[in-house]
Formats: C-alpha cells, sequence, structure tokens
C-alpha cells in the first residue's frame, strides 16, 4: 500500500509539473518573405507561430499581401489554426517539417525548416515547390 501512494504522489508530481510547463510565457516565432504565387506574381507572406517553451505545436496566423496588377485589386488574406512538426519530407526522413492546419475552408500548408531557421514551403506530397529560392520565409 505504501509503494502504491509513493508511486502515486511522484505520477501527480510529474502531471503537475508538465501542466504548469505548458502553461508558462507563449513564444512567437515570426517568419516573413515573398512567395511565388505563380511566374507573374507573388505574395507578401508573414507567419507568426505561437506555442509555450520547447513545444512543437502551437496555434498560428498567417498573413498574406497580394499586390495585384493592372487588371486586379490588391488583395489580403489571414489564416489561422494549429501547427505541429512532422518528422521526415519527401526526399529527406530527418527533416522536420511544420504542417499549419487552417480552423476554416480546411486549408493545410507545409514548410521545410532550415538549417538558418529559415522556412521554405513545400507542396502536398511534401516536395519542395521549385524554384525552392522564391519559397522562403526568413526567421525574424
Amino acid at each position: 500500500m505504501r509503494n502504491f501512494l509513493l508511486l502515486a504522489i511522484i505520477v501527480l508530481f510529474a502531471i503537475s509539473t508538465k501542466a504548469q510547463q505548458q502553461k508558462g510565457p507563449l513564444l512567437n516565432d515570426k517568419f516573413k518573405g515573398n512567395i511565388m504565387v505563380d511566374e507573374a506574381s507573388y505574395a507578401t507572406t508573414s507567419l507568426s507561430l505561437q506555442h509555450p517553451q520547447y513545444a512543437d505545436m502551437g496555434t498560428f496566423t498567417l498573413d498574406e499581401f497580394y499586390p495585384g496588377t493592372k487588371f486586379e485589386k490588391p488583395a489580403h488574406n489571414t489564416t489561422v489554426g494549429d501547427w505541429t512538426v512532422l518528422k521526415g519530407s519527401a526526399t529527406d526522413d530527418n527533416a522536420t517539417v511544420v504542417e499549419l492546419d487552417a480552423r476554416k475552408g480546411g486549408r493545410i500548408m507545409y514548410f521545410l525548416r532550415l538549417k538558418n531557421g529559415s522556412l521554405q514551403q513545400l507542396d502536398m506530397s511534401l516536395h519542395e515547390i521549385p524554384p525552392a529560392s522564391k519559397h522562403i520565409l526568413k526567421k525574424q
């Protein structure tokens, strides 16, 4: 009985410690860049990943501004949702991929985390979108 009580105390302490760590201050990783939409246009993009310290998941805000053309007006789109980290891309089993899952509309996007901290947009099958240099969000 005493061993069971000791074990229960240890488990409750571990759960309490984990809950306290998750309640800490939220961090906000910010990224910016111009993402190519097609051969003639791009979207000025800002991505904010909010998360507790040491967490590989949280919420995101994605702001996209499309400058327009002489035929179209400029457009602005804001998407919010949840993000998480996946392991592996289509070409690298050890890659770190950030998955954005929008709360409305079911939009899902993938970004490869580069060694310099930047994010590179991937397609839905987790492959690079050529040219890769036109799909980079730099860490701010």
